[in-house]
Formats: structure tokens, sequence, C-alpha cells
């Protein structure tokens, strides 16, 4: 009969060098060696610079499928910070590219809220220069001290309502093509873009009775 002593060392022995390997394990799924790190600052220094995980690309895609004006510049730099916070507490699950797009997802809701909080107090923009307010000043005629203003309210407007917008004047369709694409009917697709720009020129929603106006969700 093996000596007490001897059983508990060998235990402890055996125990010490299981949990490595199930440590590895446990940290080992896509993307683990560049989202991994004793902090977020570690691992934002992993996937700012060369961007490996490609959030550049996938922050345009978001930007485009949810129809939003927020500068793309302003967007990567906010979703790289956020993916780095995240990547503390993510261990492979839900699969990276859905986790990605997530971490994205949150990281331009949180600019539109700041948008929206600084807009209401009245706090000027930290960024003038930012792109999107040229664009909209040269696309409405809005001056660039409401430039900020305009964006707030364009992106408050139903997804259906900005895709619309987003379709026929940053991607360049044509109403057929809209149509093609299931945007709805003529008549519906042009109420939608006359309804943002009546929301970006009066700096307000008009409003209106479209059938999908409740229906404001991520695409």
């Amino acid at each position: 009969m093996p000596d007490r002593d001897d059983a508990t060392s060998q235990a402890a022995w055996s125990e010490s060098h299981s949990r490595p390997a199930e440590s590895a394990a446990r940290e080992s799924f896509a993307g683990s060696e560049l989202l991994s790190g004793a902090n977020a600052s570690q691992i934002l220094e992993k996937i700012a610079p060369s961007d490996p995980l490609g959030i550049t690309a996938r922050c345009g895609a978001r930007l485009h499928s949810r129809a939003q004006l927020i500068a793309h510049e302003r967007a990567v730099a906010r979703s790289l910070a956020q993916t780095a916070y995240a990547a503390l507490r993510y261990r492979g699950q839900p699969e990276l590219a859905v986790w990605l797009d997530a971490q994205i997802d949150r990281a331009l809701d949180m600019l539109l809220n700041d948008d929206r909080e600084d807009e209401a107090a009245g706090r000027p923009t930290d960024e003038p220069w930012d792109p999107r307010f040229a664009f909209v000043s040269e696309v409405w005629g809005v001056s660039p001290a409401l430039a900020r203003r305009a964006c707030v309210v364009f992106n408050a407007l139903p997804i259906v309502v900005r895709s619309a917008w987003w379709a026929l004047t940053v991607q360049g369709k044509s109403i057929n093509r809209c149509v093609a694409e299931g945007f709805g009917p003529p008549p519906l697709v042009e109420a939608r873009v006359k309804r943002a720009i009546l929301a970006m020129s009066k700096l307000e929603d008009p409003g209106g009775d479209d059938p999908l106006d409740q229906e404001d969700v991520h695409g």
C-alpha cells in the first residue's frame, strides 16, 4: 500500500502537469494568438498596427449595412479599442467573425450615443474636419456648424429610410436597381429618400406612414 505522502505527492504532480494542457486547450481558439494578453493595451498592440483581423474592412461593411453616417477612421479606432477590451473575456464563442461584427456594432452604437449626447449638451465637436460633415454640407448645403446635428438626425431614422437614401446617394444606384434589390416599389423608395432629405434639411425627422417605420434594426 503506497505511503499517504507519496500518494498525495503523486496526485499533486499529476494535477500540476495537467493544468497547462487543460489551460492550453481552453485558450486555443480562432484568433487566440492575437486576442490574448495581460490587458487590453497589449492586445491592441497586436491587432492595431497591421490590422490582422481586418477590422478596417469590417467597419466599412458594417457602416454600409447599417447605412449610418460615421467617419470610417473614427469607427475603426473605436472598434479596435472595443475589440481589444472585449478580447479579455472572449474564449472562442461565438465564432470569430460573428464576435468581431458584434464588437464593431457595439463600437458604432457607442459613437452614435456620444454624438447624441454631445449634440444635446451643445458640446463642440472634437473633430471639426470630420469628413462626414463636409459631405453633409456639400450634399445638402447644411452649415458646417449644424452638420453634426444633421448626422444625428439622419442616423436616428429607420433603417429602411436610411438604406434607400444610402443606396441612391452613397452607392449611386438607380431607383430601378433599388426596386430590383428589394427596397420596395418605386413610390415607396422615393418616399423614403424624400423623408431622409427632408430630415437632413430641416434637422428633424418629418415622419411618415412607412409600413416598416418601427423596424429600425441593424442589418
